[in-house]
């Protein structure tokens, strides 16, 4: 057999060379296009949640944000409206009003969820909890003077103030809770009018929230998302969350 150049050994290590850096660039390439697949994707499902999710706010869609109302016995009484503006269910819905207190205000418990060792899961929360359809508005009663902050509903003369929590989650998990006010201003304005809006300061749970009992035996639970995620069985019963466009609008009120 013919003795092979020199020439051609060093064109053959050359080319094979030649050869592993483009596969190593075409594999980099390749990484590089699956990551900006992977991000892309990741950014169309955060768009697509930003835009169908659920956005419940203080005000009704003519722009009342509050008003008087008279209860039993001629009582006067606080009536607060809201407005979810997003294309989705606002689930678990439950207002938060401030009671007075010596040294400011105070709001309840929120929403918490723990999972025990062998799957159970407990929710905790501190009101009653609706599911206010997309486009829908909602109106909440405030009948107690102690709700108010300084003067008191009876006297529509003088100027108080009105502070709560707005707190739900949307259809895609995600946990939503902030604060609002309205103010009430006497003669010549007579009307509410729109306050802060904060975050929510989110407590942590008693540590007794994490002890309980599963099949007779003590048992350690975990916080969890307050919200149900996609990909629990609870959310994939649910067969009436589905991405629409806002019906006419129609109030719901507690207990409704």
């Amino acid at each position: 057999m013919p003795e092979v150049p020199d020439a051609w050994r060093k064109t053959e290590v050359y080319f094979a060379g030649a050869v592993t850096i483009f596969t190593l660039v075409l594999a980099v390439v390749s990484i590089a296009q699956w990551c900006q697949m992977v991000t892309a994707n990741q950014n169309a499902t955060k768009a697509l949640q930003i835009t169908q999710r659920a956005y419940v706010s203080l005000g009704s869609k003519s722009g009342k944000l509050a008003e008087f109302g008279n209860g039993e016995k001629g009582k006067r009484i606080v009536i607060v409206h809201l407005v979810n503006s997003g294309l989705s269910t606002a689930r678990h819905l439950v207002v938060h009003f401030a009671t007075e207190a010596p040294h400011g205000f105070t709001f309840g418990f929120h929403r918490h969820r723990f999972r025990s060792p062998g799957g159970g899961i407990m929710t905790s929360n501190s009101g009653i909890e609706i599911d206010l359809a997309g486009g829908a508005e909602h109106i909440e009663y405030l009948t107690e003077p102690t709700s108010l902050i300084g003067e008191e509903a009876t006297n529509p003369r003088g100027l108080f103030e009105v502070h709560g929590e707005i707190e739900y989650c949307d259809i895609f998990g995600g946990y939503h809770c902030d604060q609002f006010s309205v103010r009430y201003m006497p003669s010549p304005i007579a009307d509410f009018t729109a306050g802060f809006r904060f975050k929510c300061a989110i407590e942590k749970p008693d540590e007794r929230a994490f002890h309980g009992v599963e099949d007779g035996k003590p048992a350690t639970f975990t916080e969890i998302e307050p919200c149900e995620q996609p990909d629990e069985p609870e959310y994939q019963r649910e067969t009436d969350w589905k991405l629409t466009a806002p019906t006419p609008a129609a109030k719901s009120t507690p207990g409704a």
